[in-house]
């Protein structure tokens, strides 16, 4: 289903480009979707740049390996944002 289908896109959007094959090509792919929702990617340190990723326009780049709670606090606190 397309994004637009389903009424738009979600509130925060959090997609872990290190498990990729291609992870440009995902990068590529979510870039368009930066202007319109916060995009969190997380990346493997050997694979991606950060500083490409956040050319890319996505809000937040975490590299691995990261602490899974402080990744939980983040999300809440940027939830509450909203």
């Amino acid at each position: 289903m397309a994004v637009e289908e389903a009424g738009g896109l979600p509130s925060l959007i959090i997609a872990d480009l290190s498990s990729s094959d291609d992870p440009k090509a995902d990068a590529d792919s979510l870039a368009p979707f930066a202007r319109q929702a916060p995009i969190w990617v997380i990346a493997a340190r050997t694979v991606t740049l950060p500083k490409d990723l956040k050319d890319r326009g996505f809000e937040m780049v975490l590299l691995k390996p990261l602490d899974a709670g402080e990744l939980v606090e983040q999300i809440k606190l940027q939830l509450k944002k909203q």
